[in-house]
């Protein structure tokens, strides 16, 4: 396999899924913006393993929301998710994107409750 190209990925899956929150980043999100924000979408693209014929990574997806007076907003994250398994799977040049996992909902500790979401990802 020849190496991949990260930022093409990058740009595609920010395409796919720049419509579950009001913000998608890329990496990490930021540590401060100059608007506030009630949900966004983080993206990161894991290591990649090119053992096989392709290349093997994963995607990591958190989904915030801001809390409603400390209490987690169940319903929005819920719908958030659902979008995010309704964009899957994909098959485009670059990758296939399918078996999709959710883990328990947890707080940041910043004022927002956010569900991982992760899939694998085979790069082309």
């Amino acid at each position: 396999m020849e190496m991949y190209n990260r930022n093409e990925i990058c740009k595609s899956l920010y395409t796919v899924f720049k419509n579950i929150g009001e913000k998608t980043f890329i990496d990490d999100r930021p540590s401060s913006t100059t608007t506030q924000m009630n949900s966004f979408v983080v993206i990161k693209v894991g290591e990649v393993d090119p053992m096989h014929a392709y290349g093997d990574t994963y995607v990591t997806l958190k989904v915030f929301q801001r809390d409603n007076d400390g209490t987690s907003k169940v319903t929005p994250l819920s719908d958030m998710e659902q979008k995010v398994y309704s964009l899957l799977p994909i098959d485009n040049d670059l990758y296939k994107a399918l078996k999709p996992k959710t883990l328990e909902a947890k707080s940041d500790g910043s004022g927002f409750h956010y569900l991982t979401i992760y899939f694998d990802l085979i790069l082309k």
